[in-house]
């Protein structure tokens, strides 16, 4: 199946969410945030049952509500245009409280959806007449026609392109050519990956690019050769993750003026403009998952949420650091266990490894069992260690690096013993700060 953007089909409002597709089939609520068909064969289905409330946009009661028979719905799996269904409503939905039912007919259908599959849900407000009026949809064709099934007249053909993959290592000269009135945008490996809108034929040409899942990356949309964006000739535009731009020409073989842009709020809320700016992403914070990233080039470092009056501070996905209320005032806790188990029978190749800037040794069944401290640091990073046994424990340096005693050579922590070591400049180079025994 082709793509079809039903917005070109009838004219008038529309919407756009997100639910996950349920593969059950019984009449039934299909679950929150959810939505299921009556057949397992898509060109089948006569009903949708849809939960009230959708991935990321929270209750949309009003909005089923107000479809009526004509209306559209295009119904695609995330970044699949091969699992999609273009379905107009036949009759008026019914309210079950918390989910909705919605006859339906299908216009065109291809491959069904997967379980439990993100799904984008379109919309589509002011149809004509289901009984007068068909749109033709051919799988492999870049063209969707709409006729009168009663006088057999076209009323509108529209040139598309789906599956579109921004051109890998950006660049106007070799940018990908968007080349139709419609263009669904699907795969941008790279920030910065680029499209190039065609040259601008007459004044009045419109051209409509539209992100629908396609990775976590804005694209650069950079004009023809010598045409103009309005950012100065020959200089591009971002389009954002799930965001439709629409450009109109204004004179021939110059200028293109962005008409409008649409932001469909999908897997982030906020994105920046700027490469290394910050982003807000529609997830779940928890102690190892961010959503207030500083760099959206870094999704995996940011603050998170750890519980109740607890925030944590996320590096590479590994909570470092958390920040928990206590009695009107802010404790600052480690964000994992501190303790380590020395390693038994000593030497520096099996010794556990600490993580960690304070380290509690906690077990050393024997003397000289032992540690050792982690090959990943910067220069001035600071590990303390503490040896909370009845045993002396060797801590060593990690292969190749240096204590201060010698390469690979161990210092032996007495029990009861602290510890703490400085790295120099020389990310080999640890340096004693003090003991304390």
């Amino acid at each position: 199946m082709s793509y079809l953007d039903p917005q070109t089909s009838g004219g008038g409002a529309s919407v756009s969410s997100i639910w996950r597709f349920n593969t059950a089939i019984t009449a039934s609520d299909p679950g929150a945030k959810l939505f299921k068909f009556d057949n397992a064969t898509l060109a089948d289905v006569t009903n949708v049952y849809i939960s009230s409330e959708s991935s990321n946009k929270g209750d949309l009661n009003t909005i089923l509500g107000i479809l009526n028979p004509g209306d559209q719905i295009y119904v695609q799996q995330a970044a699949d245009a091969d699992r999609a269904v273009l379905l107009q409503v036949s009759s008026a939905p019914v309210d079950n409280t918390g989910w909705w039912t919605i006859p339906v007919t299908v216009i065109g259908s291809a491959t069904i959806m997967q379980s439990n599959a993100e799904c984008a849900v379109l919309m589509v407000f002011g149809g004509s007449d289901p009984g007068h009026t068909h749109d033709e949809l051919v799988a492999g064709s870049t063209q969707a026609t709409r006729f009168d099934e009663l006088s057999a007249e076209v009323l509108e053909t529209v040139q598309f392109t789906q599956g579109i993959t921004a051109f890998a290592g950006g660049g106007q000269t070799n940018a990908t050519l968007l080349g139709s009135s419609y263009n669904l945008v699907e795969t941008v490996t790279t920030l910065g990956d680029s499209l190039k809108l065609p040259e601008v034929f007459d004044a009045g040409t419109i051209v409509r690019v539209k992100m629908l899942f396609g990775g976590p990356n804005p694209a650069n949309i950079f004009p023809f050769e010598g045409d103009n964006l309005g950012q100065g000739v020959d200089q591009p535009i971002q389009l954002e993750v799930h965001k439709s731009l629409v450009f109109i020409g204004l004179t021939a073989n110059s200028v293109w003026n962005t008409l409008y842009a649409e932001n469909e709020l999908g897997a982030t809320f906020v994105l920046a403009t700027q490469p290394a700016g910050p982003s807000v992403p529609d997830a779940a914070a928890t102690a190892t998952t961010p959503t207030l990233i500083p760099s959206r080039n870094d999704p995996n470092t940011g603050i998170g949420h750890a519980g109740d009056d607890r925030l944590s501070l996320i590096a590479g996905g590994v909570a470092g650091l958390q920040l928990r209320e206590s009695t009107g005032g802010v404790l600052q806790l480690p964000a994992s266990d501190l303790s380590v188990e020395a390693f038994a029978g000593g030497g520096q190749g099996s010794a556990t490894v600490m993580a960690n800037s304070f380290n509690l040794i906690t077990v050393c069944a024997t003397p000289g069992d032992s540690v050792r401290l982690t090959t990943s640091h910067d220069p001035s990073s600071i590990i303390t260690i503490k040896n909370l046994t009845a045993n002396a424990c060797d801590v060593f340096p990690a292969s190749s690096q240096n204590l201060g005693l010698g390469v690979d050579t161990a210092h032996s922590l007495a029990a009861g013993a602290v510890i703490q070591f400085i790295s120099t400049v020389a990310s080999d180079q640890w340096e004693e700060m003090f003991e304390v025994l």
